[in-house]
């Protein structure tokens, strides 16, 4: 799980994600000098840079992902859209390895 830059979402893609609520599946095992190591339910074990490590966190299953992104928007400084993107585009990389689900 690098930092490198992924693929852009349709709007449509990131609305559909904005009221789910993630829940971080796995446990941390782990810190490195490149980040977190993180294992899944089946044992699989990744390396989380921090601000993925730090997202994957968020994921208490209690909190949309709007609620997520607007928190993180908040801390940053950044675009509200901008970071919806970037939080959907990582929780979908999240989920395809097992590391968060959705509600």
């Amino acid at each position: 799980m690098g930092e490198e830059e992924a693929p852009r979402l349709s709007r449509e893609i990131v609305e559909e994600a904005l009221p789910k609520k993630p829940t971080k599946v796995g446990e941390e095992v782990g810190v490195t000098p490149e980040g977190y190591i993180v294992v899944n339910n089946e044992g699989d074990a990744f390396s989380l840079p921090p601000a993925v490590y730090a997202l994957w966190m968020f994921c208490d299953g209690e909190k949309t992902v709007k609620e997520i992104s607007a928190e993180i928007s908040s801390k940053s400084e950044m675009p509200l859209e901008s970071v919806e993107e970037a939080v959907v585009a990582i929780l979908n990389a999240l989920a395809n390895v097992n590391l968060i689900s959705w509600k």
